[in-house]
Formats: C-alpha cells, structure tokens, sequence
C-alpha cells in the first residue's frame, strides 16, 4: 500500500507516535504523528473505519495530513488529540496520551533554527508551547 500510514518513507516521513482505541474489535480509530525527514515538521492525521478498509488507505499525500508549523498548529493538534481521547473512556488509552503527546513536541523541529524542541527565546517560541502543555491532563 501506498499510503502515509504503511509507507511512511516513501513520503519522506517518520513516524513519531501513535495512540489508538485497544477496546476496538474489527475496527480501528488512530491518531498518528510523523516527522517530515527533510523539514522536521510534524504532520498528522486520525483515521477509523472497521476492518474492510486499511488504516490511513485514503491518505496518500502530505497535502491529506495536517501540518504543524506554528504554534497555533501546535494548539490545534493538541486540541485534536484531546478530543480524540475524550471520545472515550478507554483507561488504558487515557493513560496513554499524555506520552503520545510529549513523544510529539519532543520530536518536533524549530523551523527557524533546526534545532529538536528549541528552547532559544529568539526563535520559534517551542518553550512557550512546552508551558502550555500539560501532559498530564
């Protein structure tokens, strides 16, 4: 399959985390992050379906991910994430957010310096977004 999810390399991506319903049977609900090789940034996505079709089969571009670049982005991810999890009452799944999401800010790239997670005040405020995060939550 040609898609992000099974070929991540073959749209220069990486995968970064994934959080997923483990309740589910013959189906799946996911929330993925990937790292673009050449830029560092993150891309995601949430897909589900029952078994017939494949995880992510539809998303076969970068263009069919959503982007995170500033932060913004970053809070609209979250916001996604948060909502995804609160679709459920999975405590396995709960627990497992606040990883999902630090696994995602600790791998995400300053676009204007290059640096992973970026603390330097004069470049892409990631420090203040690491404030905003509460992982825990």
């Amino acid at each position: 399959m040609d898609d992000v999810y099974y070929n991540p390399s073959k749209f220069g991506l990486t995968p970064v985390a994934e959080i997923q319903d483990g309740t589910l049977s013959y189906e799946f609900d996911i929330l993925a992050v990937w790292k673009e090789d050449a830029t560092g940034f993150l891309y995601y996505a949430q897909d589900n379906g029952c078994s017939c079709p494949s995880p992510f089969e539809d998303m076969r571009s970068l263009e069919s991910l959503n982007k995170v670049v500033t932060q913004e982005d970053w809070n609209r991810f979250e916001r996604a994430a948060r909502e995804w999890n609160r679709d459920y009452r999975d405590k396995n799944k709960s627990e497992s957010l606040p990883y999902f999401l630090k696994a995602a800010h600790d791998a995400w790239k300053c676009p204007y310096c290059g640096e992973v997670a970026c603390e330097n005040e004069k470049c892409f405020t990631i420090k203040s977004i690491a404030r905003t995060v509460n992982y825990g939550q």
